[in-house]
Parts: C-alpha cells; structure tokens; sequence
C-alpha cells in the first residue's frame, strides 16, 4: 500500500473515532451523524482524487445490480438477526424488559432505519469499501478478509474491553460482512447485512430492552456467533445463485494498481 492510500485511511479512521466520541461521551447526535457523514465525504473524494478510485468499489455496476445486493443483503440481514434473537428466547437466554405497542415499535423502527443509515455505511466503506479498492493484488482475497475483520474489530476501540467473546463476534461478524464485499465487487450487500444487524440491535436494546439471563452456560452472544458464522456459507451461496440468475461475472479478484 502507498502512503498515500494510508494517509486516506488515517484520515477516515480519525473522524470516524471522533463520531465515536461525540455520541459516547457528549451524546450529540448531530455532530455523530455529521461526522460519520463526513468520514463519507472525505474519504469518497480523497480516494478519488488522490488514488483514481471509488470507496464505493465500481461506480459502474448497474443501479439495478446494486439495488438487488441491497435488498438480498437487507433480507439476509432479517433473517441472521431475527434467527438469533428467536433462538435465544426460546432458550431463556435473553428476555425483554417490556412490550412495547404498534406504535412505539413503528416510531422505533423509522427512528433507527434513519438514524443507523449513515454509521453503518461509514463503517463498512471504511474497513471493507476502502481497504477493497486499494488492495495490493499479490495479496490473497483469503488475506483480505482476515485483514479487514481485523481492522473492523479495531475500530470498535471503545468496547474492545468487553471481553473476548465480543472480540470473538465482532471478528467472526467482520469475515461475514467482507465475504459479500469480496463476492460482489460492491458494498450494497455488505451495507443492507450490517445497516440491518444495527436496526435490530437497537431495537432490541432501546424498544424490547431486551437483557441477558444470569447464570446460563451459553450466552445469547455465543448463540448469535454460532447464527452469524452459519449464515456465512448461505450468504455465499445466494451471491452465487444471484449472479448466475442474473448474469452476474463473480468478480472475487482484488483490483490495483
């Protein structure tokens, strides 16, 4: 890599931990969303100016191929997400604090679709768009994904101190959200997968209040691992049934200079 292309990077990566701190230690929402707005911006016009390519990967796949990777990846997303939230409460792993009524559930679903839109996309062009545009060739697409879930995990600086099995989640949630990125040349199915896991996540904690059940052996963070390493094979599966369905080339070559 050049130093330009790690200049962009320390660039992104310095406003996107300051969106960090804005919203974990002021709670400003707007100077959040702008800064993760801003990690965007940078990073798209950096990147093209500096470098001649798109954080976006290839501005040239149809609006109609990345409209689809964003529907499947939402659904897939849906399906990872819900799976394990059902799993775990079935279990008596996890139980809610409250049930809220239709509308408060509709109110909180607008509220975190919109408010979760533009970190989850900043996240995902910063430690997968980013890093797939300026990967070195000699590099296997295998070192991409270990290296991008690496560097996922170590963007979550300020919760790496829960623990190992967080660690362990975010590493093994980093390999499922770069293999779609690898798979489809494009962020569309990795953003709807990871925009919707965020979605969940919020509702579940912020609307269910949803709390771990003491004294369990298993852990409903074990069970969503074990949801989320599974749907990994099914993820590669859908991609490659969709480009055959549709006439999609596979591109899982890594593309540079």
């Amino acid at each position: 890599m050049t130093i330009p292309a790690i200049a962009v990077f320390i660039c992104m990566f310095i406003i996107y931990q300051a969106a960090e701190v804005a919203i974990r230690f002021y709670n400003n929402i707007p100077m959040f969303l702008g800064l993760m707005l801003l990690t965007i911006t940078v990073g798209y016009f950096l990147t093209k100016k500096l470098l001649a390519k798109s954080i976006f990967v290839y501005d040239s796949n149809s609006l109609r191929n990345n409209s689809r990777n964003l529907l499947v990846g939402i659904v897939s997303g849906i399906a990872t997400y819900l799976a394990s939230f059902y799993i775990s409460k079935v279990l008596l792993l996890e139980v809610s604090g409250r049930r809220p009524d239709v509308i408060e559930l509709t109110k909180g679903l607008l509220i975190f679709t919109a408010g979760t839109f533009l970190p989850s996309l900043a996240e995902d062009l910063l430690t997968r768009g980013y890093l797939f545009a300026i990967w070195p060739r000699k590099y296997s697409p295998l070192a991409f994904v270990l290296f991008s879930s690496c560097i996922y995990v170590l963007n979550h600086t300020y919760t790496l101190s829960n623990g190992p099995p967080l660690i362990i989640y975010l590493f093994i949630t980093g390999v499922s959200l770069a293999i779609p990125m690898l798979l489809t040349s494009s962020i569309w199915y990795t953003f709807g997968l990871h925009w919707t896991c965020n979605i969940i996540y919020r509702m579940s904690n912020d609307i269910y209040q949803s709390s771990q059940v003491p004294g369990k052996v298993v852990s409903s963070l074990a069970i969503l691992c074990v949801v989320v390493a599974c749907f990994i094979p099914i993820n590669m599966l859908v991609i490659s049934l969709s480009n055959k369905r549709f006439g999609c080339h596979n591109q899982t070559q890594i593309h540079n200079n």
